[in-house]
């Protein structure tokens, strides 16, 4: 949703989690024997509860799985948001005037957005602590039980918004020996940390607190070490890729962390 303060779909209630679509999938899966790799692509809404539905499950989670990656976006399936606004950076008003901005109004209000008097804003870049963390610790728990897993990967795939200001989440776990390898961004220093388990923070202007960190260090062991991938030290390549990117977009130049990577 382009405007993040206009009213959020809801799915699901926060008393349905099991009936959300992609938990249900999620549940489903976690019990193939010999699944070794699962992504779920195509930024859908998924509830903020999905990796505690699986945590309550009977029986091993993804016996085999060795890849987990998943993509979603901002709002939750029940009608909250995983991020706050920082309305110091980002505040601006919507233009009233306008019948229907292409911004969902249509969708998501009750009418038109002349109507709905709402302020717009692309100014979500805070994590909400009453969602965002409950959903990375259980994430954590959820991964620890995956004993073949070498690779787990969230993202939530944010814009540079207006004013240049970048929004981005994205989180690797990687175990030792895992090279990190996606189109849309490269880290050459992590050839020389590739013989430690590790986990890479891309963050905007916020780093883990200290109980995620802790969660997610312990499903790696005490030899892992958590980097913050941080946007000062983000390039876009000198040559363009000629293939197409994560958005579908052809001729795009990938991003290059070309920092030194400082463990958290």
């Amino acid at each position: 949703m382009g405007n993040h303060h206009a009213p959020v779909h809801r799915f699901i209630r926060p008393d349905q989690v099991g009936e959300d679509v992609y938990t249900r999938v999620l549940g489903h899966l976690s019990e193939y024997p010999f699944l070794t790799v699962f992504h779920l692509k195509g930024c859908p809404a998924i509830s903020p509860h999905i990796f505690r539905f699986l945590n309550g499950r009977d029986g091993p989670l993804f016996p085999a799985l060795r890849d987990f990656f998943m993509d979603f976006i901002l709002e939750t399936a029940d009608g909250k948001w995983f991020f706050n606004c920082d309305e110091d950076i980002l505040p601006w008003e919507h233009d009233f005037k306008l019948e229907w901005d292409g911004n969902g109004w249509d969708l998501y209000g009750d009418g038109p957005s002349s109507v709905l008097q709402t302020k717009w804003c692309e100014c979500r870049m805070i994590p909400n602590p009453l969602v965002f963390t409950p959903f990375i610790l259980s994430a954590a728990e959820t991964a620890s039980q995956m004993k073949n897993l070498k690779k787990f990967t969230i993202i939530i795939p944010l814009d540079e918004i207006d004013f240049d200001v970048p929004q981005y989440f994205q989180f690797w776990l990687l175990q030792a020996g895992i090279p990190h390898k996606e189109d849309f961004l490269s880290i050459p220093a992590d050839k020389s940390v590739r013989h430690l388990p590790r986990l890479y923070w891309r963050t905007t202007n916020w780093k883990p607190n200290e109980q995620e960190l802790t969660a997610w260090k312990s499903v790696m062991g005490p030899d892992s070490v958590a980097y913050h991938l941080s946007e000062a030290d983000m390039k876009d390549a000198p040559v363009p890729q000629k293939r197409t990117n994560y958005f579908g977009i052809a001729d795009w130049y990938p991003t290059i962390y070309e920092g030194i990577l400082e463990p958290l």
